[in-house]
């Protein structure tokens, strides 16, 4: 293989591990570009002279039929004088990730639009998208080829569980299972956090928690990506911005129902919910937004598992919430008016409590934890307008497994439940994850309707 400096690389043929990989991962590529038919796909016996010079020849590609048609048929049978729009190169072990990492960026300035770097050893994944950062994925389930390949989702690259008999399985898969549900169990416990905190105070459900989680995504994509700002600066200003739509949602659609019954307020927060979606699409587009990782996207390596050290934040900044608010609630005035408001609103009134003020503060801190939980997650799943639903269905689980209204119990659910999900989709399938989730949900309704660590006396479902 030719380099822009003329020197030639022998390349020794994959091992039988690549073998498999290349052959599954151009297999699903080449029955998507059959059924989609916009471009053409190749494997990696095709040589491309990219624009620089060089002769490349990754393990798949995909051409656009629009560029190939340029090229005549005397072109076509020799090496074809263009970079590919779309490079997957599959990690080996004989090879160098350094290398690779530098001919994916090589790619990017040959005006490659999409590449995905795969490194089957340590279950990451490397996606390279044209003017934008490199992006690190830690055991994705499924990957979508999004934008440029809208229809194509790779369902069948399994990191943590091979179907091929080289894995090493065992123990340190089992713990990079645990690891990832630690990672999305913390984003669950954020979420049912913020359900607490307004059931206490107000009775109701918040199915505008999710959009919260997607606004303050979006927001912080939009501070340190486009307009350059640091992330400690962004993440005060995003949760900020985040905490101040929870504070005008409460005002001008809680706060002016007189006398309102649970279930109406309910149906505010589903219409509400729907209005930020419908306002982040169309200010953010139906894209997905990549945002950089807090401290660099280099894994860690730990007894066999793989761990990005935004999994480390995320943990990290759960942990520090946790514990503010525990401080909070038991050692700040406001914190105990919230309590009192959330035990007896009558009596608290009677104290010279202003209730309607604390249901204000409840929305606030409930939009604010969910900006929290939006940041620290983007870095990873990267953020678009409709990932709200499912977030908040997840934390919604979340709080009513652990109790509703009772927040620590919320937090050890969402981590259950995270741990839990992040195993079944590792061992059976990642299609049944969010089935995973819904099941636990049932089950825990079914057998014990006020939650696992909440009491009898404090499940009013039934009021709903």
């Amino acid at each position: 293989m030719k380099k822009t400096q003329g020197n030639l690389l022998i390349l020794s043929p994959a091992d039988g591990e690549s073998g498999w990989w290349n052959t599954r991962i151009f297999s699903s590529l080449n029955i998507w570009a059959n059924k989609d038919g916009s471009g053409v796909v190749f494997d990696s016996s095709t040589g491309f002279v990219l624009p620089s010079g060089s002769m490349r020849s990754p393990d798949a590609a995909g051409v656009s039929r629009s560029r190939l048609s340029v090229l005549t048929k005397e072109q076509k049978r020799k090496f074809i004088l263009l970079c590919p729009d779309f490079v997957i190169e599959i990690l080996s072990f004989s090879d160098s990730l350094k290398e690779l990492q530098e001919k994916m960026e090589e790619y990017g300035k040959n005006d490659a639009r999409l590449g995905w770097l795969i490194d089957p050893e340590s279950r990451m994944l490397y996606i390279y998208r044209s003017g934008e950062e490199k992006e690190s994925v830690c055991n994705p389930g499924e990957v979508s080829g999004a934008p440029l390949l809208p229809s194509f989702v790779l369902i069948s690259v399994k990191f943590g569980k091979q179907d091929f008999e080289m894995n090493t399985g065992g123990f340190s898969d089992l713990l990079q299972f645990i690891i990832m549900g630690l990672q999305r169990g913390s984003i669950y416990a954020l979420a049912a956090m913020g359900f607490n905190i307004i059931y206490n105070a107000t009775g109701i459900i918040n199915f505008a928690q999710g959009e919260f989680v997607v606004l303050g995504g979006l927001m912080m994509v939009t501070l340190t990506m486009n307009l350059n700002l640091s992330i400690p600066f962004a993440f005060l200003l995003t949760v900020l911005f985040v905490t101040v739509v929870g504070i005008l949602m409460e005002r001008f659609t809680i706060n002016p129902v007189k006398s309102p019954s649970v279930m109406r307020l309910i149906i505010i927060t589903i219409a509400v919910s729907i209005l930020l979606k419908g306002a982040a699409m169309c200010i953010w587009g139906k894209e997905s937004h990549y945002m950089r990782h807090f401290s660099g996207d280099e894994p860690l390596e730990f007894l066999g598992a793989t761990i990005l050290p935004q999994t480390l934040w995320i943990i990290g900044i759960l942990i520090l919430v946790v514990v503010a608010f525990i401080f909070f609630f038991n050692h700040t005035m406001t914190g105990k008016c919230m309590r009192a408001c959330a035990i007896n609103r009558d009596a608290a009134r009677l104290a010279g409590i202003s209730d309607r003020n604390m249901v204000m503060l409840s929305f606030a801190l409930s939009a604010g934890i969910g900006a929290v939980a939006g940041i620290i997650i983007t870095p990873i799943i990267q953020m678009d307008y409709g990932r709200g639903i499912m977030i908040g269905l997840k934390g919604f689980g979340a709080a009513v497994v652990g109790g509703l209204g009772n927040s620590m119990g919320a937090v050890v659910a969402g981590i259950l439940l995270g741990v839990v999900e992040a195993i079944g989709g590792g061992y059976i399938s990642s299609h049944y994850m969010d089935a995973i989730a819904l099941l636990i949900l049932l089950i825990v309704l079914f057998v014990r309707p006020s939650g696992i660590f909440g009491s009898s006396e404090a499940a009013r479902l039934k009021d709903f």
